[in-house]
């Protein structure tokens, strides 16, 4: 951490001791939690802002004035005095100490929270740029890639993924690349899967999506209360198979259950499956989720049940859960098991374009 150390006199009947003034910042913050771990920079935050709150009870606030209403701000300085920070923070009583002490909390707790979301963000990216074919790379506005084996969409459709305010698209051939690129190229990356400006800017044949994606970090995991998925079954397992025949056919090609490359994990009753999840193996140890709810069964918590026993399993295997959604009911099972909601990810075919509608297959 940077500053400038300069000498001067707190009082003038007291002898002269050392200060340090500095610029704090997010960045530097970042830098000491990322070196050292999460104590190191609650500690080190916990020093400055208990050395301006004892400065900022001095009985002579024209030698130093804190603003307090710049705390983190790259205008905002602390002196440390000579005795220990703190136990100032202990003795200092006064109010703007305490309103000190109040934005540190806040600003620790927010550096600790977007931490691990920015390596949540950081992995999805990889994972999609992989998927498409062709180098390319998550930019606030859109670069359109001519990429036939594509795998952000069905082949001979445009693809389009959105993950924190980035995107990337591809299409597959440079006609539509250049009709997707006039198009979009001015449109921001967080508005370019809004259905309402596709619709506006393209001349859409078909469409899938969009659909959110959402990610997990293993220290949010809540796994869901109540009633436990019975263990894994074979994907080939007759018992599912029964069931994913007698389920809509809508809701099977929604929930991709189908296509579940790990064990099955189901809840019975009266010996037939009513719920069932389990997920497929993506590229960059990404676990694809799958979950489906009978239609009689539904609204009883049971899709979370078997969602959580298929998500402990991928975090086992040391894989990141990946949630991709589009039934509200769905994204509130994620957003329970503690998902966050990083982006959203469309296919579009434009007209006069060939391709058959299928889902994306990985």
């Amino acid at each position: 951490m940077c500053g400038t150390w300069h000498k001067g006199a707190l009082r003038q009947n007291e002898r002269r001791s050392w200060a340090f003034v500095r610029r704090p910042c997010l960045v530097g913050v970042l830098t000491v939690a990322l070196a050292g771990g999460c104590q190191r920079p609650l500690l080190y935050c916990a020093c400055l802002i208990g050395s301006c709150a004892r400065m900022a009870s001095n009985r002579r606030p024209s030698v130093f004035k804190p603003d307090i209403s710049a705390v983190g701000a790259d205008r905002a300085s602390v002196l440390c005095c000579r005795r220990s920070p703190l136990s100032a923070v202990g003795r200092c009583g006064c109010y703007q100490g305490r309103v000190l002490l109040a934005a540190a909390a806040r600003l620790i707790a927010g550096i600790f929270q977007i931490m691990p979301l920015a390596a949540l963000t950081l992995r999805a990216r990889t994972v999609w740029e992989g998927l498409a074919g062709v180098p390319v790379a998550f930019a606030p506005v859109v670069r359109v890639a001519v990429s036939p084996r594509s795998r952000l969409c069905p082949p001979g459709w445009a693809g389009l993924v959105v993950i924190a305010g980035a995107a990337i698209a591809t299409a597959p051939d440079e006609d539509a690349r250049q009709t997707m690129q006039r198009a979009l190229g001015t449109v921001p990356a967080a508005s370019v899967a809004d259905v309402t400006v596709l619709d506006r800017e393209l001349v859409i044949a078909d469409m899938l999506g969009p659909a959110s994606l959402a990610y997990l970090d293993p220290v949010d995991f809540r796994p869901a209360p109540g009633q436990a998925a019975s263990a894994g079954l074979d994907a080939s397992s007759p018992a599912l198979r029964r069931f994913l025949a007698e389920v809509d056919t809508s809701d099977l090609a929604e929930s991709g259950i189908a296509e579940i490359t790990s064990p099955a994990f189901v809840i019975r009753a009266e010996d037939q499956i009513i719920a069932a999840a389990g997920y497929r193996d993506w590229p960059g140890q990404v676990a694809h989720l799958s979950v489906l709810t009978a239609a009689h069964a539904r609204a009883r918590g049971l899709g979370g049940a078997v969602a959580s026993a298929a998500v402990m399993h991928a975090l086992g295997q040391n894989k990141l859960p990946q949630w991709r959604a589009r039934p509200e009911a769905s994204r509130r099972i994620a957003c329970r098991l503690g998902f966050h909601e990083l982006g959203v990810q469309l296919s579009i075919r434009l007209a006069g374009t060939s391709g058959g509608k299928e889902s994306v297959r990985v």
